[in-house]
């Protein structure tokens, strides 16, 4: 394999399964294991594809990206397996991480592929993956949350306009120099901070909830006639 894109991956994924434990380690008694492994597995395939885009589309139409990636978690969370369940909160967390995972990935290797000082760039790499992986795996959250209580399309333009600032400290990372880097360091810690904060405590504890979404309600009613 290609040996920047194992520098890369030895960065980004033990950082995503820390995350993946931060999240959901309250609840991994109470959720299928397997699905989460599913979900970061399918989260890590689509992540390759969304790199790509990532970087066809450039810094110029960074703001962009937000729209797809969101748009592209909405797709896969609105399959018949997984709406109407309020556990789906769990499986878009572990999604959204190893989607966020897998673009660090593509992102790393083109960083250290075109660099002209290395140990600035894995500098820059190296602080950007715990964020971007914990902001990822609270979109991912939401999104999950909309598809089980069936506000799948509110919630998804609201992942948009969470990721929208994350993305503009992203890009000024990408620019700044010297001390001044220290502006979209400090935003993007404090705001995946934030995204962690808000989704651990008012999201994924909805998904131990007895209330049935809005599709199971229909089920049953269809059942019980």
């Amino acid at each position: 394999m290609e040996p920047l894109l194992l520098l890369t991956g030895f960065i980004a994924f033990p950082v995503a399964l820390l995350i993946l434990y931060l999240y959901l380690m309250h609840y991994y008694s109470r959720i299928r294991e397997e699905w989460v492994f599913y979900g970061l597995v399918l989260g890590m395939f689509m992540g390759m594809l969304g790199g790509v885009l990532h970087l066809w589309v450039g810094p110029a139409f960074i703001f962009l990206v937000p729209v797809f990636d969101v748009m592209f978690l909405t797709i896969v969370l609105n399959s018949s397996k997984l709406q109407g369940k309020r556990k789906t909160v769990y499986y878009g967390c572990s999604m959204g991480i190893g989607y966020g995972a897998m673009v660090l990935v593509v992102y790393g290797y083109l960083l250290f592929f075109r660099s002209e000082n290395v140990i600035a760039d894995a500098f820059r790499y190296f602080i950007l993956t715990f964020p971007f992986v914990l902001t990822y795996g609270g979109v991912g959250a939401y999104v999950g949350e909309g598809a089980g209580i069936g506000r799948l399309w509110a919630h998804s333009w609201r992942a948009m306009a969470i990721l929208m600032p994350f993305f503009f400290f992203v890009d000024m990372l990408s620019y700044v120099e010297g001390f001044v880097i220290a502006v979209p360091v400090g935003a993007l810690f404090v705001y995946g901070l934030m995204v962690y904060k808000y989704v651990s405590e008012s999201v994924l504890p909805l998904g131990m909830l007895r209330k049935p979404g809005p599709r199971m309600k229909v089920r049953r009613s269809r059942g019980s006639r």
